[in-house]
């Protein structure tokens, strides 16, 4: 599951990258030293460390 949600993330980047995320920060600018590709790679870190919690919680290993 985590594998699909990566793949997700990929898919939604990869529209954003026609030019949405740079009008989108034109208008709601970041704060200093943040850029696009750093909140996407902090949204992959927390989806990862969140979906991480329930499986340590009940010993669940994550299908191959």
């Amino acid at each position: 599951m985590h594998a699909c949600l990566q793949q997700r993330i990929d898919v939604l980047d990869a529209q954003l990258a026609g030019g949405a995320a740079e009008r989108n920060f034109k208008r709601w600018p970041l704060p200093p030293g943040d850029t696009h590709a750093k909140s996407v790679a902090q949204l992959r870190d927390w989806i990862t460390a969140r979906l991480v919690l329930p499986d340590d919680h009940f010993g669940v290993d994550e299908a191959p």
